[in-house]
């Protein structure tokens, strides 16, 4: 695991992914444990702090900002919603209802890459063209 770089496009691939390619719990470098069900909802413990900068991040606000209004000052480390996903687009869109027990009704979106049993999970940080990506793969005890 670790931060990609250039090449990051060629994460496409050429089959169709099905469900069952992410069901299951994926880590990540930071110590987040996203896990994902058949019933379309998923569930992430160990929020990093990259994804969290990420997520709470804001243009309109300086760093921190969210944080300290909207969770009483104590990043969150853990969120539950929904995924959905369409084959063709291979992408896996979390649309948050909580993150710890605050309400949070935003979203992010992973890349699925790879084929068979080498499919991994990304996330872009920031723009998608920064090349500032997170992997994750399949952890170990799932």
């Amino acid at each position: 695991m670790g931060i990609s770089g250039c090449g990051i496009g060629d994460r496409q691939p050429e089959i169709p992914f099905a469900e069952q390619d992410f069901l299951g719990s994926w880590c990540g470098e930071e110590g987040e444990r996203f896990t994902f069900l058949s019933d379309s909802s998923f569930t992430v413990t160990g929020i990093g702090s990259a994804y969290r900068d990420d997520l709470l991040g804001d243009d309109r606000y300086v760093d921190g900002y969210r944080v300290k209004t909207e969770f009483n000052g104590v990043p969150p480390t853990s969120g539950v919603g929904n995924w959905s996903f369409e084959g063709g687009d291979h992408r896996l869109f979390l649309n948050y209802e909580k993150l710890d027990q605050t309400p949070f009704t935003e979203g992010s979106t992973l890349d699925l890459g790879g084929t068979g049993e080498n499919v991994t999970l990304a996330i872009y940080l920031g723009d998608r063209d920064s090349d500032d990506v997170r992997e994750f793969e399949r952890c170990k005890d799932s």
